[in-house]
């Protein structure tokens, strides 16, 4: 993923992923790092998302 596929997923998916993080930490501090470190990791991992595929998914799986 570079740069402009992360700010389009942020804007596409941003609020769904951040309430998982939510209900995965429970706590809106922790949420927030995860949610953080779910884009970094996406970021360092190079991948491009096929968006005629399922790139939510993906974006679930690495937040997982």
């Amino acid at each position: 993923m570079d740069a402009r596929e992360i700010e389009k997923c942020i804007d596409e998916f941003g609020t769904d992923i951040y309430r998982f993080c939510l209900k995965l930490c429970m706590d809106k501090s922790e949420a927030e790092d995860l949610y953080q470190q779910t884009f970094l990791k996406a970021l360092e991992m190079e991948w491009t998302l096929d968006w005629g595929q399922n790139p939510k998914a993906l974006v679930f799986f690495i937040d997982s």
